[in-house]
């Protein structure tokens, strides 16, 4: 499996470099990684300027969408962090500053105290439309311009990425 990986990635080297004599776009060294950065900081400005008005980080704005999306669901903090596949740290830290704006509240479990379930409050369940609404224009923008099919592509190489950097570090 690893050496069929290791050829597709030297088969997709050996093209990219063919592009590049003909002048074309390569991926060779780390563009790829530098390219994954700017898009990261690209949406960090474009989420720090669509939520300013709210007050709530690229980060909270993200897990609260995620909470509105999952509402019937019973969520404790270990979901959202197997879901959406940051730290417990960052969940905790996103978490707090969620409560600390009123949209998020936490009731201990009877059966186990170290467990906290996620309630959202009537403050986030009245802005759900407008919050679902910015989460869909942000990923309007980000996609624009390219299509359906392209973005099936894109989707199943990020996909692809983040397994392969998972399994790097011993994750399943």
């Amino acid at each position: 499996n690893s050496q069929a990986r290791e050829m597709q990635y030297n088969s997709s080297r050996a093209k990219y470099s063919r592009a590049n004599k003909k002048g074309e776009e390569s991926m060779e060294g780390t563009q790829m990684i530098r390219l994954l950065k700017q898009l990261h900081l690209a949406m960090q400005r474009f989420g720090r300027n669509q939520m300013d008005h709210r007050d709530l980080s690229t980060a909270q704005h993200i897990m609260l969408e995620y909470l509105l999306n999952k509402r019937q669901e019973t969520l404790y903090s270990t979901d959202l962090h197997k879901c959406i596949g940051i730290s417990k740290a960052a969940v905790s830290a996103t978490l707090k500053g969620l409560y600390a704006k009123g949209y998020v509240t936490f009731l201990r479990e009877e059966t186990d105290e170290r467990k906290k379930r996620i309630f959202l409050t009537d403050k986030a369940l009245q802005e759900a439309e407008v919050i679902e609404k910015e989460m869909q224009a942000g990923e309007a923008k980000l996609c624009q311009g390219i299509s359906a099919e392209n973005l099936e592509v894109i989707r199943q190489g990020l996909c692809q990425m983040i397994q392969n950097m998972k399994e790097g570090e011993g994750m399943p």
